[in-house]
């Protein structure tokens, strides 16, 4: 089987070479990337776009509270003040509460975090790349839909330490 092909954003070598394993042990040649890292500003953007795509409710089911505090901004302003504006008061509150604390997709240290498209996973390869996702061992944390929109991965960057577990 050839290289798989990772299309969309970016990712740095190490993340690609895990997302590639696990293409291939599931058989699929190809994937796209919808996100990966991501500034404070970034994450405020997308959380506005997901709040007025999917809805409050839906949105501050993904998020811990840090996360739901960003999206009471969007759910408070969003309906009289312009969009920039609204982005910026979320970018106030993500730094606030600690970019951390909202998404692991704002730059983190630890891990690479990125979403593959589920569109980009053929529906008869979707439980294959579930598996395989799930189980790879650099891993750390991964999300499927409906828990997340898109398979949300994080993996462990070379010198980190598996999670300790009790």
């Amino acid at each position: 089987m050839p290289d798989p092909t990772i299309t969309g954003a970016p990712l740095a070598a190490e993340a690609q070479a895990v997302l590639k394993e696990i293409l291939v042990a599931c058989g699929l040649d190809s994937a796209a990337v919808t996100s990966a890292g991501r500034s404070v500003a970034d994450q405020a953007r997308i959380m506005y776009g997901n709040c007025l795509e999917y809805g409050v409710a839906h949105q501050k089911a993904l998020y811990k509270l840090p996360g739901q505090r960003v999206i009471d901004v969007y759910a408070q302003y969003h309906a009289t003040m312009p969009r920039n504006a609204v982005e910026s008061l979320m970018i106030q509150k993500i730094l606030e509460v600690g970019s951390a604390n909202v998404s692991h997709h704002i730059v983190d240290l630890s891990h690479w975090v990125f979403d593959v498209a589920p569109s980009s996973i053929p529906p008869e390869k979707r439980e294959a790349f579930i598996a395989a996702a799930a189980t790879h061992p650099k891993v750390s944390k991964f999300l499927k839909p409906p828990a997340d929109p898109a398979f949300h991965l994080e993996v462990r960057r070379a010198g980190q330490s598996p999670p300790i577990t009790s």
